[in-house]
């Protein structure tokens, strides 16, 4: 009995470890809590193309996703949301980060960040891994990505 117990709670102790750093707000409040709470967090916020009709807007939002994906299975110390762009819950989100296109991806630490929406999927999954060296230094050190001149 304890030992089933003990594998009960490992289990899940996995289960929900894995999906820890994916964030599912159902509205802007609920993900600009985690966004202003003061925190060392990388977050790494994807707005996706609200367009269910256009074939090349599903693909470039399933490419992007899917190196998205990549990206935080090898950095479990970033916060992964999907947000949809057309989503009116999600509007004050986009004027707060100030974005305005989409497919879009969205880096932030410490208050300040980046966003990412002109090229190819495979253009903003490479500038966002030129960009993501900096914010991880600045999670570890508590200091700024960048600095702003």
């Amino acid at each position: 009995m304890k030992l089933a117990l003990v594998i009960l709670l490992i289990v899940a102790t996995a289960v929900l470890g894995e999906n820890e750093q994916i964030l599912t707000p159902s509205n802007s409040d609920q993900i600009l809590d985690h966004l202003e709470g003061n925190n060392q967090n990388i977050y790494l916020l994807f707005f996706a193309a609200s367009s269910p009709y256009e074939e090349v807007a599903h693909r470039n939002n399933k490419e992007i996703e899917d190196g998205l994906k990549s990206i935080i299975t090898d950095n479990p110390e970033i916060y992964f949301a999907r947000i949809e762009y057309g989503n009116p819950s999600f509007h004050k989100l986009a004027e707060v980060t100030q974005v305005n296109h989409a497919p879009s991806v969205f880096l932030m630490v410490h208050g300040q960040g980046v966003w990412i929406y002109e090229g190819t999927s495979e253009l903003i999954l490479e500038r966002l891994k030129d960009f993501l060296p900096q914010f991880k230094q600045a999670s570890s050190h508590k200091t700024a990505p960048y600095t702003l001149e």
